[in-house]
């Protein structure tokens, strides 16, 4: 059914971009209990909302009182490439959304999880450039543009470097993800891969000037690294596996950072999954795993099929969001493991938007915006794929998308945040 794992942020693409202050105040963290024991983990947690009228925000009142380390994912604000290429001032408007998102960042007292992109939603494209209104251009160039033979490839590279210095700068993050999934660039696009590597490079050296103590590295995307997802017909899983972790081999890091979401259409249940899923790849070059982004369906995904029939194409309940959760952090504290990002803290989309089909729950909003999604592609097929994407990430949050806790995952986090935090 093609490649599922972007879909939030591609209807961002799409409908345009949020603005958003950023986030509140931070609220008190749960009290420890007297004989819990220390744990060296840290959950991260992003303010992002989907608001069917304006694409992605950054408002949830919420999860600085959820969270011990806020992420703030900016892949859907597009680079000012051309300023930056020319070592100008980006535009003052995007300039200025930008600050303010840092000003509600920084007001939180937390610790920051920046993570930025070079590519775009399918991970093909360069990501989209910024007019001087604001406005992105997603198809400002080809797909799997060559940065390597480009006449100016060294110019982007450039620019991106600035464009890192310039975040960390605002946003003083503690760790700083600095090319979100680069490594579904090579998966897309194998011969332009070696002018990529270069960007990254370039990247990492950026943020090392900007924040020599923070942890800096690319996130590498684990179900698609391990041939799960995204493995050519007529190869192994094993065999996709050996060729995806060999083009890593140029790419700087501090931290072998990862984002996993192995219910999308690989296990369907927690306990299928590998003991070894996190730090296979990692343990393999001695490195230190960060879980940069994951998360798990509480909800069916139902949609509308190729057929015109409504079908449920993922499975999942609540209790299996929760059980993975309990799964992928006791798998994180036996490895030391610093940061779990769960992806979002509120879900996305409403749940009866997700089941109900065909759409009824609000027809002048959720509605309105699943036929647009659907209205994007040409052929049965292309819609149903469409919705499925636009559906993926749907009801990943701690909380709903009213800011409700859900349970029983909340309970769990929070007596996981409970326990004494080592420094």
């Amino acid at each position: 059914m093609g490649d599922m794992r972007r879909g939030v942020w591609l209807v961002g693409a799409v409908l345009g971009c949020g603005g958003g202050s950023g986030v509140p105040p931070a609220l008190d963290a749960p009290p420890a209990a007297a004989d819990a024991p220390v744990r060296t983990l840290r959950l991260a947690s992003s303010a992002a909302r989907l608001d069917p009228a304006l694409g992605p925000v950054l408002d949830d009142p919420d999860v600085a009182g959820d969270v011990d380390v806020v992420a703030v994912q900016l892949d859907f604000y597009g680079v000012p490439w051309n300023e930056l290429a020319a070592a100008e001032e980006p535009p003052r408007a995007w300039a200025e959304r930008i600050a303010a998102l840092a000003d509600g960042v920084r007001a939180t007292g937390k610790d920051v999880f920046l993570a930025v992109t070079p590519l775009g939603s399918d991970r093909a494209h360069l990501a989209p450039i910024v007019g001087g209104d604001g406005a992105l251009d997603p198809a400002w160039k080809p797909g799997c543009y060559d940065l390597a033979s480009a006449a100016d490839g060294p110019a982007l590279r450039a620019a991106y470097a600035r464009y890192v210095e310039y975040l960390v700068g605002l946003f003083h993050p503690r760790w700083i993800n600095f090319a979100i999934e680069v490594s579904l660039y090579h998966v897309a696009c194998p011969g332009a891969w070696d002018g990529i590597v270069a960007l990254e490079r370039d990247a990492y050296d950026a943020a090392k000037r900007a924040a020599p103590d923070a942890p800096a590295f690319p996130s590498i995307q684990l179900d698609v690294l391990y041939g799960r997802f995204a493995c050519p017909m007529g190869k192994t899983p094993d065999e996709c596996y050996e060729t995806e972790y060999a083009a890593l081999a140029g790419l700087e890091r501090d931290r072998f950072a990862v984002t996993t979401f192995p219910y999308d259409f690989i296990f369907d249940r927690p306990d299928q999954i590998p003991p070894d899923w996190l730090t296979r790849a990692a343990a393999r070059g001695g490195e230190r795993v960060v879980i940069a982004e994951t998360g798990w369906l509480a909800t069916d995904l139902v949609a509308i099929g190729e057929d015109g029939l409504c079908r449920t194409y993922l499975a999942q309940t609540p209790e299996e969001q929760a059980d993975y959760f309990d799964r992928i952090t006791a798998d994180a504290l036996a490895a030391d493991v610093e940061l779990v990002t769960w992806i979002s803290n509120r879900d996305f989309v409403p749940a009866a938007a997700m089941t109900e089909c065909p759409c009824q729950f609000a027809p002048t909003t959720w509605c309105t915006l699943i036929d647009f999604v659907r209205g994007q592609a040409s052929t049965p097929a292309g819609k149903r794929d469409a919705e499925i994407t636009f559906k993926t990430f749907g009801t990943m949050g701690i909380r709903d998308r009213d800011g409700g806790p859900r349970q029983p995952i909340f309970d769990r986090w929070s007596a996981l945040r409970a326990r004494p935090l080592a420094r």
